[in-house]
């Protein structure tokens, strides 16, 4: 798990107005809530008196209180409100404050940026109007809809099963033959480099498919036909996946991986597509083929071994179709030695007994903070 990247942390819809939010990312706990001006705000969730879940406390005046002793913190992280010292004159340490995130909201989806970096020198946020590939989605014909998966599997894990074009043909039945065809062969594929990641397009064959509204986009054919499609990657976190069902009719995935512990994930999905008919309600076919889809995932993840991504690259035997993930892998090194990697051991030994915070960018330039940051691995080990 890294710091310094931006983060799916929920759906839109489920942080409302009235009440804030407790989610569990990265082995931290932070709290999501809508300040006075409906703008969505990230902290940590812990209150730095004695320790209450703001997530599980109210929204007041526009900021959070802790169910606790009533203190209230504002969208930047600073404590406003302490109820013991009475109504007028209060003097608020400046070390009571938390640490809190820049965020956005789009697509459905709630984002944060989970880092101490300054605007300027972090990376991007992946999001379909900003997509690597530079695909256009302004036109009236593209539609999209948001969904979640849970996984019990290791979100670095989930990345490389994405960037792995050869495991189409025996994990998912819709999109391949089940190694029944003796002329199976991954086509080679160039990598496109890009800045923080990769990615790929390749010609596959395909069974027509048994999904309703695909089978009427291929034309209702009955016969094996080929179809484009790839993946890529941005940041160890984010993925794109385009399928070009015809040369016209496009199905393009964004899919933000957000570990909340290091073998645990929570997998955020948009899915945009130029082929739905604008009078028809397909999103929730849509929504099923999907999930179908990612069940077949689920299953062959939950069950990988090792859990973690080995950290060599002699430990498994790649193939050339692998030449994604091995770069991908290349990448996580990069970021290694940036010091950016989270200790999941140190955090472990000190659960229970200490609070820690992912480090936010106010650290750079304030000093005296409650919460010791997150212990991170030395960059260059």
């Amino acid at each position: 798990m890294y710091i310094n990247f931006w983060y799916a942390m929920e759906e839109s819809s489920k942080v409302t107005a009235d009440k804030p939010l407790y989610v569990r990312r990265l082995s931290q706990d932070f709290v999501l809530f809508r300040d006075a001006e409906g703008k969505i705000q990230c902290l940590q969730n812990t209150c730095s008196h004695r320790g209450g879940s703001l997530g599980h406390g109210k929204i007041r005046n526009g900021h959070v209180e802790c169910p606790y002793h009533g203190w209230q913190f504002n969208g930047s992280g600073d404590c406003v409100n302490i109820p013991s010292l009475g109504p007028d004159g209060q003097v608020i340490p400046k070390r009571t404050r938390i640490d809190a995130y820049p965020t956005h909201e789009e697509y459905g989806l709630i984002f944060a940026f989970l880092g101490d970096l300054p605007e300027n020198e972090r990376p991007p946020l992946l999001l379909p109007r900003t997509n690597p590939a530079g695909v256009d989605y302004t036109g009236e014909e593209w539609r999209w809809v948001t969904q979640q998966w849970q996984l019990e599997s290791n979100y670095e894990r989930n990345i490389e099963n994405g960037l792995d074009p050869a495991h189409n043909e025996f994990v998912h039945a819709r999109h391949g033959f089940m190694g029944n065809r003796q002329e199976y062969k991954v086509p080679d594929y160039d990598l496109d480099m890009y800045d923080w990641g990769n990615g790929f397009m390749v010609n596959f064959y395909a069974p027509p498919s048994t999904d309703q509204v695909l089978h009427k986009v291929e034309g209702s054919r009955t016969e094996e036909g080929g179809l484009e499609a790839g993946s890529g990657h941005l940041g160890p976190n984010s993925m794109w996946t385009y399928i070009h069902i015809t040369p016209t009719n496009w199905m393009h995935q964004y899919l933000y991986e957000t570990p909340v512990e290091k073998d645990q994930t929570i997998a955020f999905n948009v899915n945009m597509c130029n082929f739905l008919d604008p009078d028809v309600a397909e999103d929730d076919e849509i929504r099923d083929m999907n999930a179908l889809i990612a069940e077949d995932d689920v299953i062959v993840l939950n069950r990988i071994a090792p859990k973690l991504t080995p950290s060599n690259m002699t430990s498994e035997v790649m193939m050339p179709s692998d030449k994604s993930i091995v770069q991908y892998r290349k990448s996580l090194k990069e970021w290694d030695s940036r010091g950016w990697r989270i200790d999941s051991d140190a955090l472990d030994a000190a659960r229970g007994k200490a609070v820690h915070s992912i480090p936010s960018p106010r650290r750079r330039t304030e000093k005296g903070w409650v919460f010791d940051a997150v212990p991170l691995i030395a960059g260059g080990k």
